[in-house]
């Protein structure tokens, strides 16, 4: 336990629990997003779960073993985000605070992955990859064609990257959304650029060198010597969303999401007091 990260309550985490606080009317107890990151108890009840799955998933490939089908078994273990529990004073994912955020902690995602004697036992990869790209590796695997129709998907095959293949992986980044934040993370860079177009709910962007500062402590956004850094990272995201945005999902041009949204206040703000979450998009 002395591993855990042991900092005082960041204003985010504070923000972020009012801001749910106010929503759930008052019918709802959000405290313990506050005490967990330094409450012993649920820190060891979550290394206690991580240490179970952990657990589970060796009793997975002794199985296949033991079947003698693991040459035949792409196995893919991941997650759909990390979790921070105390890294930067909060506990949770990107939505825990206000604005939101995707540090390192609520990026790095879990993926290993085995496919009998085609991959070679305890690789491991620098390359910034997505879960995204999970979608592109199976189809690529089971010799399926990677169409997908009317939607780009941005996911690439990780098959080049297991089986050491050479591959011209192309841009080295991944891109991610929580709502008002989108970000785009390089071995360099981590960019959090914040949605600016809600008049009453002003929040600043973050720029961070993660080589420099890999705990992400320090924002350079503000600093000149950073802005071209900065332009071209914004880019990237602009475009990267641009491509890839559903329309009636894209929140940033007045879209709206699927059953809820921790940041009702905000986007009404932006896009009128009639804006609200729905239960389907009609074709």
């Amino acid at each position: 336990m002395q591993s855990v990260p042991r900092e005082g309550l960041s204003k985010g985490a504070v923000d972020g629990f009012l801001l749910r606080q106010k929503y759930s009317g008052g019918g709802l107890d959000y405290s313990m997003t506050l005490r967990a990151p330094n409450d012993l108890p649920t820190l060891r009840n979550y290394y206690a779960q991580i240490s179970m799955v952990d657990d589970g998933v060796g009793r997975i490939m002794d199985a296949l073993d033991r079947l003698d089908v693991a040459e035949d078994t792409l196995l893919i273990f991941t997650s759909d985000h990390g979790l921070s529990v105390g890294h930067h004073g909060f506990w949770g994912h990107g939505a825990a605070t206000y604005p939101a955020n995707l540090h390192r902690a609520a990026h790095s995602v879990p993926l290993l992955v085995r496919q009998g004697s085609s991959i070679s036992p305890g690789q491991r990869s620098k390359v910034m990859v997505s879960n995204m790209d999970v979608f592109s590796t199976i189809l690529d695997y089971t010799g399926q064609p990677n169409d997908q129709g009317d939607m780009v998907v941005p996911s690439r095959s990780l098959k080049p990257l297991l089986t050491g293949d050479p591959a011209d992986w192309g841009e080295d980044a991944v891109y991610s959304e929580q709502e008002e934040t989108r970000v785009v993370r390089t071995p360099k860079w981590a960019y959090f650029k914040r949605f600016a177009d809600a008049p009453n709910h002003p929040i600043g962007d973050e720029l961070y060198d993660v080589e420099l500062d890999p705990g992400e402590t320090t924002s350079l956004v503000d600093d000149p010597a950073f802005a071209e850094i900065r332009d071209k990272l914004d880019r990237m995201l602009t475009e990267f969303f641009a491509t890839h945005s559903r329309a009636a999902a894209d929140l940033w041009h007045g879209g709206v999401p699927l059953q809820h949204s921790e940041r009702n206040e905000l986007w009404r703000d932006a896009w009128g007091e009639s804006w609200e979450p729905v239960y389907n998009y009609e074709d």
